[in-house]
C-alpha cells in the first residue's frame, strides 16, 4: 500500500503545519532539539507545554523545527493566532515526539521481531 504524505513527512524527519498560506516544514534534527531542550529545560517540558495553548512558546517550537531567524520567528504569535490553534497542537506534539525518538516515529521491524526475545529466556 502506498503511504499516505503524512506519513512519507515522518519517514524523512518532519512534520508539515501550515499557518495561513504558509506551509512550514518542522525538520527533525539535533539542532532543533537543542534548541528547544535550552528553552523549555527539556524535550519534556516542551511536551508538556502544547496542551497549554500558549502562542509565544508554540512559536519557539516552529522557529527550532523551521529554523528560522529571530525576524521571522517573531511573527509566528499573530500567524498561530490567525490560523488557529486548535489544529496546531497535535502536529506539534508529533513533531516533539519525533525529536524524542531521533528523528523519527517509525519502529524498525528488526526491532519488533527481536524485542521479544531479550531478557525472557
Amino acid at each position: 500500500m502506498e503511504k499516505s504524505e503524512d506519513e512519507k513527512a515522518l519517514d524523512e524527519g518532519a512534520v508539515y503545519i501550515t499557518l495561513g498560506e504558509e506551509e512550514i516544514k518542522l525538520t527533525a534534527c539535533e539542532d532543533a532539539c537543542s534548541k528547544i531542550e535550552r528553552a523549555f529545560g527539556g524535550l519534556r517540558p516542551a511536551f508538556e507545554s502544547v496542551p497549554n495553548y500558549n502562542r509565544q512558546e508554540w512559536a519557539t517550537i516552529i522557529a527550532a523545527g523551521a529554523g528560522m531567524k529571530q525576524k521571522r520567528a517573531n511573527l509566528l504569535p499573530g500567524k498561530i493566532y490567525t490560523a488557529g490553534m486548535t489544529g496546531l497542537m497535535a502536529p506539534l506534539q508529533k513533531y516533539l515526539l519525533m525529536l524524542m525518538q531521533g528523528g523519527s516515529l517509525t519502529v524498525d521491524d528488526d526491532d519488533e521481531d527481536t524485542a521479544g526475545e531479550e531478557g525472557n529466556g
